[in-house]
């Protein structure tokens, strides 16, 4: 069994007027946060903070980390109310909650994404490098082993440059 669980410790203060949320204004300040995944832990590299100023969305450099792995968010400047860069290099393992339909899924992940949005429209693009990886189904008999695969995607489309390993 897979046991997923978060703690943490944050403050909130959110105000939008008329459920309008192009001026929205306040604040999530996230000073410990703890991601507990069966016995590994990743947490918060200093205070998250995520300002909310008339509809727009700022987030402070912010990094969360493992003893191997680490995603960084960090705010891009742009005229979108929502413009974030995330990336990292992270576990695969840790995917398993949203990947339910999977036995078991192990390797490593380098992602690069950013994430950009009006509220109306939301474009995302980027790139992962995925590498030494084991994805076992229920359902076939064979599983999928020592796979690299280098893939860039966005909102629209996905284009896998590579794949290689033992099917």
């Amino acid at each position: 069994a897979n046991n997923y669980r978060i703690n943490t410790e944050s403050n909130l203060k959110i105000k939008v007027p008329k459920k309008n949320m192009q001026k929205a204004n306040g604040y999530i300040s996230v000073k410990k946060l703890n991601i507990y995944f069966n016995n590994y832990l990743m947490k918060n590299e200093g205070p998250i903070n995520l300002f909310l100023t008339r509809g727009k969305i700022n987030f402070s450099p912010a990094k969360i980390f493992g003893s191997n792995d680490y995603i960084n968010f960090q705010s891009v400047s742009s005229n979108k109310p929502i413009d974030l860069k995330i990336d990292g290099l992270f576990r695969l393992s840790l995917l398993r909650l949203f990947t339910p339909f999977l036995e078991t899924i192990e390797g490593l992940a380098a992602v690069n994404l950013r994430v950009s949005s009006d509220y109306k429209d939301t474009n995302f693009i980027g790139s992962t490098f995925i590498e030494d990886t084991y994805v076992r189904l229920p359902a076939l008999p064979h599983s999928a082993e020592s796979m690299n695969i280098d893939i860039l995607f966005n909102q629209k489309k996905i284009i896998i440059n590579s794949i290689d390993g033992r099917f």
